[in-house]
């Protein structure tokens, strides 16, 4: 029997919230790790990334590190009609909680920047698949943000590997990753 996408997202999220939290530190550290020794990274200079909440794959310390490494680095930032923007941060501190908790750049003060000028976009997500799909919180912005970027930009997942699933439904808007990173593989096309 197919499961929705629903109660994919359910299962994932319960899967998720079941993590220690020193797991989620260390293997946080141990997937940024594997995501900077990938041959693009170096090369990539303007980054997205998203700002961790909750049980997430922690991306606080990769963001300060790709800061420290003179990255031009973009958070995102919901603004009108469910819009996905990319804003640039100069330093971590600039973050500051919005109206759902999660840190994020001010909106009237932080630089947005066009989605086809960035190279690399780590993407969270609640499941992913060996085929590289994703499920993410419903509300479709990264499949919106991720259909304006370039050709050239990497779409990167990131994910505890008990967030992998076989196979995920898959419907016409949904953007696969290139590439997908947890503590113990690397995903990529095949």
């Amino acid at each position: 029997m197919k499961r929705t996408k629903s109660e994919i997202r359910m299962q994932g999220t319960a899967c998720r919230n079941s993590l220690d939290h020193r797991f989620i530190g260390s293997m946080s550290n141990v997937i940024f790790q594997k995501l900077m020794e990938q041959p693009f990274y170096e090369k990539c200079n303007t980054i997205m990334c998203y700002v961790s909440f909750k049980n997430e794959v922690n991306s606080h310390g990769f963001i300060k590190k790709m800061l420290s490494q003179n990255k031009r680095v973009c958070i995102p930032l919901i603004i009108e009609n469910g819009i996905l923007a990319a804003k640039i941060i100069n330093d971590f501190s600039e973050l500051k909680p919005g109206p759902s908790g999660i840190l994020e750049p001010d909106g009237k003060t932080a630089l947005e920047i066009e989605p086809a000028e960035i190279e690399l976009v780590i993407v969270p997500g609640i499941t992913f698949d060996r085929n590289l799909q994703r499920i993410g919180y419903g509300a479709g912005y990264y499949d919106r943000f991720l259909s304006r970027t370039g050709k050239k930009c990497i779409k990167t997942g990131i994910a505890f590997e008990n967030q992998i699933i076989k196979k995920i439904p898959v419907e016409k808007h949904d953007i696969p990753m290139d590439i997908v990173i947890t503590e113990k593989y690397v995903y990529k096309k095949h």
